[in-house]
C-alpha cells in the first residue's frame, strides 16, 4: 500500500476540481470524504488493534498538507475528525479504569473502532 500522503496526493486533483464549488455553495465536501473513506484514511490515527492505520502526527501533517493543497475545507474538516480519533487512540484498552470516569472507556474504544472502520453514520 502507498503511504497515506501519497494516496492523498493522487486524490488532490479531484479535491481541487471540486473545491470552488464547495466554497461557493458552502456545502460539505461529501465527494472528497467518500474518496477519503474509500482510500481507508478515516482510521489514520486509530490504533491497529482497533482496525486503524496507527499513524502519528508527523504522518498526519504530511496527509493534511497534501489535502489542503487540493481543498482547504476538506483538510479543515478532516483535521477535526483526526483530532478526535487521535485523542481516542490514547485511551487504554483496560476498561477497569472506567469507574472513575463518567464516559466509559469501552464506549470510547467502540467509537474509535467505528471511526477506523470507515463508517460515516
Amino acid at each position: 500500500m502507498a503511504e497515506p500522503w501519497e494516496v492523498v496526493a493522487r486524490l488532490r486533483p479531484k479535491f481541487a476540481e471540486r473545491a470552488a464549488d464547495t466554497d461557493r455553495t458552502g456545502d460539505f465536501p461529501v465527494a472528497d470524504f467518500a474518496d477519503l473513506r474509500d482510500a481507508g484514511l478515516f482510521g489514520l490515527f486509530a490504533p491497529k488493534r482497533l482496525g486503524g492505520l496507527g499513524l502519528g502526527y508527523v504522518d498526519y501533517a504530511r496527509v493534511a498538507f497534501e489535502m489542503a493543497r487540493g481543498n482547504g475545507a476538506t483538510a479543515l474538516v478532516f483535521n477535526m475528525h483526526a483530532s478526535i480519533t487521535g485523542a481516542l487512540a490514547g485511551i487504554p484498552s483496560d476498561a477497569s479504569l472506567a469507574p472513575a470516569n463518567p464516559v466509559h472507556p469501552v464506549l470510547l474504544l467502540d467509537e474509535a473502532r467505528r471511526l477506523a472502520s470507515q463508517a460515516l453514520t
